[in-house]
């Protein structure tokens, strides 16, 4: 499983980030064709509420577009203010149909 890092900025340029206050946005720039939408995994450890919207949205990026190529995505992740806080994991699988491959990302929420 690789990893993928979260950004303050929908561009390359934008620092690698670990906490994200409820809010504020992460960015992930994903440059693969993507096979499943990412996910919002687990939260604090838990299962995300019950009735929780996803925080995870698509974006455009045309500062990233060379990295993200044709196929390449980038989404935006914002957790409202009433959102748990904790270590919050992503999960989302890129691949071409032949091959695939799971990334995560994880930020603490505070």
């Amino acid at each position: 499983m690789d990893t993928l890092p979260p950004r303050d900025a929908a561009s390359l340029d934008g620092a690698t980030i670990t906490t994200l206050a409820r809010g504020d946005t992460a960015f992930l720039l994903v440059p693969a064709q993507i096979d499943s939408v990412p996910s919002l995994t687990s939260i604090a450890g838990a299962a995300p509420p019950a009735g929780m919207a996803s925080p995870i949205s698509l974006v455009n990026a045309p500062d990233a577009a060379a990295f993200l190529g044709s196929a390449g995505t980038a989404f935006a992740v914002t957790f409202p203010p009433t959102s748990p806080t904790g270590d919050a994991l992503t999960t989302l699988s890129v691949g071409d149909g032949s091959t695939t491959a799971t990334l995560t990302s994880t930020v603490t929420v505070s």
